[in-house]
């Protein structure tokens, strides 16, 4: 049914942060907000003038939060809902993008033992419990919650929930359906909120300890944890419904170009930028309209990262991303590139599908089916019944004037000077076709 498939295009909204420590003192503004869902930008590099408006870039999304936006504001007006899909049954990822220190990881994970600052991984983590209590209590329903969280640094994919931490480079996989998975990654049954932070602090805690050994700050690698959902729920006919769905929350790492000329930099930053900039080409393919009508080819295989974002972009997921924006003038060229981007990822259309189990799926065709057949049914019985009720009318009549017309046929139809057999009489009222005439013994010739 149309309620289980959404056309649901990539939404995007854009989060400034505000100026740290020193910056105020250091930078000037160059980004501005207006109406809740425009952004304009200074160019400084480019003959933007600060004083002078006209000359400022617009941007449109569907949502804008300033830098004295709080958490709450953005979980309640952008994520939320998300979520709720995810609920529902139907795939779900919330993405952050931007360069390092425009605040992603402050969006995605904020400080989550503080109320205020929690950032929206925490707040959605409490919500899908919170909901799941509701609805057991409300409808007797059964769930089963599974996490998994990894990394993927150098291109390399790395379990962080694995007690095996000396093992990266996991296999990624595809699925027949078109999809991809990675068969070795552990997934972690969940009852409550508290045992899922806890994973997230021990995936965490093992994200930066391999950063340390390898010199680099946890912003170089991409990490995404994913929630798979079950509900079961007793349905007609004594049947189980099952729906499962998949949340993917993903912290990306800093969008920008590195100038250091290490080697061991400069390898890190083409496989940064490998994946982002084919997570850029994935983007790209997906908005744009080939001349003869053929869909553009989208390069999903060519970076991990697009593997596994393969479901989120363009195909059965309700996406967010969040493009997080620096306000220095000096990192204004990055804010630019990363608004461009944002700008492009709004155009992708997305077919997210409520995610029945196959048999329920079958179940819930053949009851849509059985529905139909009902009511086609319920049409065709009235239409016998109305003519039913209009032959009695008709047939009683056409009899009344039947017997009028043939009242005595007996008598009349054989002349009265012959004499016939008893079988002759008999014969030609059986062949007036009359039902109650009384029939007259003739006797037969001497």
């Amino acid at each position: 049914s149309m309620s289980d498939v959404r056309q649901a295009a990539v939404r995007v909204v854009v989060r400034v942060r505000p100026f740290i420590d020193i910056e105020e003192k250091e930078c000037k503004n160059v980004v501005k907000v207006e109406d809740d869902a425009i952004l304009k930008v200074c160019d400084v590099n480019r003959g933007g003038k600060q004083d002078d408006l006209k000359t400022w870039k617009t941007f449109g999304f569907d949502r804008v939060y300033s830098q004295t936006s709080t958490q709450e504001q953005v979980y309640f007006g952008s994520v939320k809902t998300v979520i709720d899909n995810f609920l529902e049954g139907f795939n779900a990822t919330v993405f952050a993008y931007g360069q390092t220190s425009s605040g992603k990881t402050f969006t995605m994970t904020g400080n989550p033992d503080d109320q205020k600052m929690k950032g929206m991984t925490p707040r959605a983590v409490e919500q899908i419990f919170e909901e799941i209590r509701k609805d057991v209590e409300e409808s007797n329903a059964k769930y089963v919650l599974t996490v998994s969280f990894l990394e993927i640094y150098n291109e390399k994919v790395r379990d962080l929930l694995s007690d095996n931490q000396e093992k990266t480079g996991l296999k990624v996989r595809q699925e027949r359906t078109g999809g991809f998975f990675i068969p070795q990654l552990s997934k972690h049954l969940v009852t409550d909120a508290s045992r899922v932070h806890e994973l997230i602090r021990q995936g965490n805690e093992r994200r930066s300890v391999a950063a340390t050994k390898q010199n680099v700050i946890s912003s170089r690698s991409h990490s995404i944890l994913s929630i798979y959902l079950e509900r079961a729920s007793p349905s007609e006919d004594d049947l189980v419904s099952v729906i499962s769905s998949k949340l993917n929350l993903v912290d990306l790492a800093g969008s920008e170009r590195f100038q250091d000329q290490s080697s061991e930099r400069q390898r890190e930053s083409a496989n940064i930028n490998l994946s982002l900039n084919t997570l850029g080409n994935v983007v790209s393919a997906l908005t744009t309209v080939r001349k003869d009508g053929k869909k553009q080819f989208v390069p999903y295989r060519e970076s991990a990262l697009t593997k596994l974002l393969h479901d989120s972009l363009g195909g059965n997921a309700h996406t967010l991303m969040i493009a997080n924006v620096n306000p220095c003038d000096r990192n204004v060229s990055e804010s630019l590139s990363t608004m461009q981007y944002a700008t492009r990822a709004k155009k992708i259309q997305n077919k997210a599908r409520k995610n029945l189990n196959p048999k329920d799926a079958l179940i819930q065709k053949l009851r849509e089916e059985i529905e139909i057949l009902k009511v086609e049914l319920r049409d065709r019985d009235s239409q016998i019944e109305q003519l039913k009720a209009e032959g009695k009318r008709g047939s009683a009549g056409s009899r009344r004037r039947y017997k009028k017309k043939n009242r005595g046929v007996g008598h009349k139809s054989l002349p009265a000077n012959k004499k016939r057999g008893f079988f002759a009489s008999l014969f030609s009222c059986c062949s007036a076709g009359v039902e109650d005439i009384e029939l007259e013994t003739i006797p037969a010739k001497k």
